[in-house]
């Protein structure tokens, strides 16, 4: 569904309004995302993610190489809009996508500017709304509500344009641990029951256990890719990169060093239990 070949993106450093060097942000990618998928790109702070997630439908164009959305090159003006319409992008702050006087009439905004049958919208919108469980709250100003219920709203405004593929760049944070697990729960179930495509950005690899797949980015480039299982069984690595290493996958690596016979790695809570469980019996 979108293919990336040998990205490079430069963009100008400038002093006194005089020219003063190009840097490199993101380094030759190549990379291919799959219909449906669920994807995480994981980094540190200045590791590219952001940037190609600005690619991802336009946002920003390639200095060389390509991107293509179901076969529409990004670099061509003609197929912008198209490519809008099918990768809709969610930020990191709320507040800078929210617009409308209530929930719903933030929702419907997209679509009116698209001069849809107000019948669509007002049935598209409700389906939006329901869909990231802000029903109670169609009549509500965003300024009373939360920042996980804000984020609830950006996501709902992507939904209702009718997006095939969702770019979520950090969603999560600004946002305390409820709210958090709350989104990432909205993003699975969209994937799983919508069939939508989701590519979140995202430092925290708590976040990313149950993806499909994880890419790793470190100074502009793919340093590793693989299922969840493979990424997070190569922690020297993360640590080499600078990348945060979830609880529950540390205590996993201490316990096995204390000859406890573990999987290599434990992604979660449960998969610990049942292991630990069994380990017990066995003993």
């Amino acid at each position: 569904m979108i293919r990336i070949e040998n990205l490079i993106h430069r963009y100008t450093i400038w002093n006194d309004q005089k020219e003063q060097s190009k840097k490199i942000a993101i380094d030759g990618i190549s990379l291919n995302i799959k219909q449906g998928e669920f994807l995480a790109i994981l980094g540190s702070n200045g590791s590219g993610k952001s940037t190609l997630a600005k690619h991802l439908n336009a946002l920003l164009l390639p200095s060389e190489g390509t991107i293509e959305v179901d076969d529409l090159d990004t670099s061509k003006e003609e197929n912008l809009t198209e490519i809008r319409n099918k990768v809709g992008m969610v930020f990191q702050n709320p507040d800078n996508q929210i617009i409308g006087t209530n929930v719903e009439e933030d929702v419907a905004f997209g679509l009116e500017n698209k001069n849809m049958p107000s019948d669509y919208i007002q049935k598209r919108v409700v389906e939006c709304i329901d869909t990231v469980g802000m029903s109670d709250f169609s009549k509500t100003s965003p300024t009373r509500l939360s920042g996980g219920q804000k984020q609830r709203v950006a996501i709902a405004g992507a939904l209702a344009d009718d997006s095939q593929i969702m770019v979520l760049d950090e969603p999560t944070s600004m946002l305390d641990p409820k709210s958090r697990s709350e989104i990432i729960d909205v993003l699975h179930r969209l994937n799983a029951e919508n069939g939508m495509t989701i590519i979140l950005i995202t430092h925290n690899t708590d976040e990313v256990v149950a993806a499909d797949r994880i890419v790793l980015m470190n100074g502009g480039k793919i340093v590793g890719k693989g299922s969840p299982t493979e990424v997070f069984a190569d922690l020297e690595l993360l640590r080499k990169i600078h990348v945060e290493i979830p609880q529950i996958i540390e205590l996993g690596e201490r316990l096995r060093n204390a000859g406890f016979p573990l999987s290599d790695p434990v992604l979660n809570e449960q998969q610990m239990a049942e292991e630990l469980t069994g380990i017990w019996k066995v003993k």
